[in-house]
């Protein structure tokens, strides 16, 4: 049986950054793994109103706006939030930057690691392998 002193905060492993070279820049970049109530923050952000059947109002979720939100959350350096960075681009606003800044391959990119990293990878494999 686990002892509640092995799950208190102090005992809680850290997760390393993850560090990725993207072609579009010379200097890679650095992700972090968002927590569990950043998670929560940018899924409820997420959530459009859309009318469905028979009329009815059905929340369903803007998946490209959720990973926009996701990525942008996860990337340590550059600092997204760097007024010089933004000007440079032309752009106000973390998602603005990060959606003017990274091309559509590095977004993938961004993604895949993120995903890798926190696990959700091999979670999908798993899935895959049950429906078989």
């Amino acid at each position: 049986m686990a002892s509640i002193k092995s799950f208190l905060k102090k005992n809680k492993k850290q997760t390393e950054n993850i560090k990725l070279k993207l072609d579009s820049f010379d200097e890679e970049i650095e992700l972090r793994i968002i927590s569990g109530r950043e998670y929560d923050r940018i899924q409820d952000q997420c959530y459009v109103n859309k009318t469905g059947r028979k009329g009815r109002q059905e929340r369903v979720l803007d998946s490209s706006k959720y990973n926009n939100l996701l990525c942008s959350s996860s990337v340590v350096v550059p600092d997204l939030q760097n007024a010089e960075l933004q000007a440079s681009y032309g752009v106000v606003g973390e998602q603005d930057l990060y959606g003017e800044m990274f091309n559509f391959a590095d977004h993938l990119k961004i993604l895949g690691a993120i995903t890798k990293a926190s696990g959700l990878e091999d979670f999908e494999d798993l899935v895959d392998e049950a429906k078989n």
